[in-house]
């Protein structure tokens, strides 16, 4: 039985623009005026965001932080790919000392989003500073989220996943095996 590392995940800033521009969602909208554009990019980053939790995968050009504590496997997987690069690994002793890992001390394979470390590595915590790709997505992704985008905007932001948006992200799922 593989024995499970509770992790924690964090997402930092986006790198880049958003997947939806605003002159798209603000056209869905159809709105033409600009008194709401701070609303309506938040709308837009809130559906991308919540498209990435559902799908468990990275749509934006972005970096992530993956944080064990204590107990870690020597192969890591990822949870957000596609992955496109590691930016740091360090290790924090009990006392809060952070020790940057040499970038030679692991190896990446983007193909299955893993991080292979080359030696045990003992105590402390364990983080994992990477950066994902951005995902090219189809008209039916694109569509679920302006929908989502619409929801949020119709009800100020307190609506639920519409239905449309959810399944479809739900069959973009990716399971990890």
């Amino acid at each position: 039985m593989a024995q499970f590392y509770p992790y924690v995940l964090r997402r930092h800033s986006l790198i880049g623009a958003e997947l939806l521009s605003l002159a798209e969602a603000k056209l869905y909208l159809r709105i033409d005026h600009d008194e709401e554009d701070n609303v309506i990019s938040g709308f837009i980053q809130a559906a991308r965001e919540t498209a990435e939790d559902s799908i468990k995968s990275s749509l934006a050009q972005q970096q992530w932080t993956l944080s064990y504590h204590y107990q870690f496997p020597s192969v890591i997987h990822l949870p957000m790919a596609p992955v496109d690069s590691i930016v740091s690994v360090s290790l924090e002793d009990n006392n809060g000392i952070v020790t940057p890992l040499n970038s030679s001390s692991c190896i990446l394979n983007k193909t299955e989003s893993k991080v292979t470390f080359q030696s045990v590595i003992y105590g402390g915590s364990l983080s994992i500073i990477y950066q994902t790709a951005q995902s090219a997505i189809d008209e039916t992704l694109r569509q679920a989220m302006l929908a989502h985008i619409h929801a949020l905007y119709e009800d100020r932001g307190a609506a639920t996943v519409p239905a449309i948006s959810r399944d479809t992200y739900y069959r973009y799922r990716k399971i990890a095996l």
